[in-house]
């Protein structure tokens, strides 16, 4: 006998499956288009495990977004050992105390424009979110070129180790990355691709806060690449720069 909590996570599973496979982005599709691919995904679980609507009614169909609550933790990739010290307008952290977030090092100061830095590697946690949203702060020494992207990448490994497992040659702390063998524009595709923060014609003293991507984590250990296409090189130093991934945990209802 199927459990009501195995039900929904079958239809979560079939939902997020439906949403890969269709291309779809869910923060730009009307209501109505997610709600069709939940109403499908509800429909093919049901028909898998041979449930009918009269056994099914009591079980939810409705799944809402919680508040971030330190279960499990922002992902806040910044130059920690460091200077990163934000202005409260720019400061993209849950708290600032370290209780709901994991600190992961990575320094973006004066990143040259076509150049990539990766950070140290870090653990989503044995349980983590489906679902992640990318977002960033980033400080650029000369005016960049509008509608240009800085351009984020996770290196995923079955291990907590730094140098072991990593896709694309990625070392597992925080350096320049250059590939294999200063080819990084050809390796960093081995990655897997988890936002392009579009820039505007704002150079330093502006920081710009920049929504990315919403994606679905591939394993429990990564370590994040950054790829400035900006057109300019990053600021000289780290106080406003951060990239977060904030965890995006759906209740049942």
């Amino acid at each position: 006998m199927i459990t009501d909590s195995e039900l929904l996570q079958t239809r979560l599973t079939i939902y997020l499956a439906l949403i890969a496979k269709s291309g779809v982005r869910e923060w730009e599709e009307p209501p109505e288009v997610r709600a069709a691919i939940w109403t499908a995904a509800i429909a093919a679980a049901d028909g898998l495990l041979g449930i009918t609507q009269e056994e099914d009614s009591a079980v939810p169909t409705k799944f809402l977004y919680t508040e971030m609550d330190g279960t499990p933790k922002q992902i806040v990739f910044a130059d920690h050992a460091g200077d990163f010290n934000p202005t409260a307008a720019n400061d993209l952290r849950k708290t600032t105390d370290g209780t709901q977030e994991l600190e992961v090092q990575l320094s973006l100061a004066s990143v040259a424009n076509a150049a990539f830095r990766q950070s140290a590697k870090f653990d989503f946690g044995e349980n983590w979110a489906q679902e992640y949203a990318a977002h960033g702060a980033f400080e650029i020494a000369a005016t960049p070129t509008s509608l240009r992207t800085i351009n984020a990448f996770l290196a995923y490994s079955h291990s907590a180790t730094a140098g072991t497992g990593n896709a694309g040659n990625v070392s597992g702390s925080d350096a320049a990355y250059t590939g294999y063998s200063s080819n990084a524009a050809a390796a960093v595709l081995q990655l897997h691709q988890v936002s392009a923060f579009v820039v505007t014609a704002q150079a330093t003293a502006t920081v710009q806060v920049i929504e990315g991507w919403k994606f679905t984590p591939k394993g429990r250990y990564a370590s994040l690449v950054v790829q400035n296409d900006s057109g300019a090189s990053l600021h000289s130093d780290d106080v406003e720069m951060v990239i977060v991934l904030n965890p995006c945990v759906m209740e049942a209802q």
